[in-house]
């Protein structure tokens, strides 16, 4: 959250403007908050790739281990579908994060908001 508060203020001023958060592009910080937490958690490094629309990629050397599609809010059966067949044929794995509710099991792995904390727990992050 400090970050991105700290991501609001610099970029769009907040505290000097009357500014709501829904009015804030902050969808690319929470992929890459998440993108960065992940990829700790699988011990690999965070790659973002625009070029196949693919919000996370965790990388070991130069193994792509795992994908991950993010999403603010839920991820219908039909986009998960879709993003595991454009994911799988870059990494090795495929998953998908909703921050909203835990995503279809769709793919390698499924994270919602529960695992996420949990995930945050094991890494010492709250």
């Amino acid at each position: 959250m400090i970050s991105l508060s700290l991501y609001a203020e610099s970029k769009y001023l907040v505290s000097e403007r009357d500014v709501k958060v829904s009015d804030l592009p902050l969808g690319l910080e929470v992929q890459f908050s998440v993108g960065e937490m992940i990829s700790e958690y699988y011990g690999g490094d965070f790659v973002y790739s625009p070029r196949e629309d693919i919000d996370v990629v965790v990388m070991k050397g130069r193994r792509r281990i795992i994908a991950f599609e993010v999403k603010m809010g839920e991820i219908t059966t039909s986009e998960a579908r879709e993003a595991v067949k454009r994911m799988s044929k870059v990494a090795e794995k495929v998953g998908l994060i909703s921050l909203r509710e835990k995503p279809p099991e769709i793919g390698d792995v499924s994270i919602g908001p529960k695992e996420l904390i949990e995930i945050s727990k094991k890494l010492g992050k709250t």
